[in-house]
């Protein structure tokens, strides 16, 4: 008996049809018996809303070329990036940034590039919060400061 024997031979096929659709119909079986998983109701949540209140910020830039202040009322929601881009908005200010998967460098300030082994850093009380301006929010009273820093 062949290979081509077997595979024309209708009984054959009928009973591996057969054998299929029983195994089918016992899995789908034994899965609806199961038991079902248990679950449990979700514990309401904390109520984690910020106060909005309003801020008052200031901006220095302090590089060898330029020392300038700007000073704004905000709110407690908006981040220093938010704070940049405002200021480039609203006054006489313009940088451009670069935003990589794992860092952001801000490129130039007010046309000013940064000399070799310098770069634009944002801080805030002698912290340097460059990476995180997106995500860090205004403080009140605070004065952050953007200045070329090796």
């Amino acid at each position: 008996m062949g290979l081509k024997n077997i595979l024309r031979n209708k009984y054959l096929w009928v009973a591996v049809y057969i054998i299929f659709i029983s195994l089918v119909y016992f899995y789908i079986d034994s899965v609806l018996k199961s038991d079902s998983i248990s679950t449990t109701d979700k514990e309401p949540e904390e109520n984690t809303a910020i106060e909005i209140k309003p801020v008052d910020v200031v901006l220095k830039i302090e590089s060898p070329q330029l020392n300038k202040e700007y000073s704004l009322k905000k709110t407690n929601t908006d981040s220093v990036l938010d704070l940049l881009n405002i200021l480039r908005s609203e006054k006489e200010f313009t940088y451009e940034k670069t935003a990589y998967i794992d860092r952001i460098e801000i490129d130039r300030v007010n046309d000013i590039y940064p000399p070799e082994g310098y770069k634009w850093k944002v801080f805030l009380k002698d912290e340097d919060i460059t990476q995180i301006i997106a995500d860090k929010y205004l403080e009140d009273n605070s004065t952050y400061v953007l200045k070329l820093s090796e």
